[in-house]
């Protein structure tokens, strides 16, 4: 049974210690019961964030959180800026968004999606009561 999880990030970014993001995705994988998983967490700058988007979407402009491959070897690419705006935008306290932005790509590493309305429902019913448990 292996359970990895990475934090890298650019030289310039210094938001969090590596164990609050360790902290929440173990809280997602264990409430999934996921217990197989290695997964990297890259801290990105709104540049590499906007190259990711293009490259693997075909979308202009970066954005605050991709995830890629499945939850057995996935990647979470995190825009601190754009992440940081919105908290700041939303009203939220930064830690709570972050904490949900990392709840939403795990959640997308594990194979759930927004697409469809209903699916949009089960993963955002999901979302609200990780984030309401994890900070309770």
């Amino acid at each position: 049974m292996k359970k990895k999880i990475d934090v890298i990030r650019d030289e310039n970014i210094n938001y969090h210690e590596d164990q609050f993001f360790i902290d929440v995705i173990s809280y997602v994988m264990n409430y999934l019961s996921i217990k197989n998983y290695e997964i990297q967490v890259v801290l990105v700058n709104k540049d590499d964030s906007a190259y990711y988007n293009g490259q693997y979407r075909n979308k202009y402009g970066p954005t605050n959180v991709l995830s890629f491959d499945d939850y057995k070897c996935g990647q979470i690419i995190l825009c601190v800026p754009i992440i940081e705006f919105e908290a700041v935008n939303k009203q939220i306290g930064i830690d709570k968004y972050w904490a949900f932005i990392l709840i939403h790509g795990t959640l997308h590493l594990c194979g759930f999606d927004h697409e469809y309305e209903e699916d949009a429902l089960k993963m955002e019913q999901i979302e609200d009561q990780l984030l309401d448990e994890y900070f309770k």
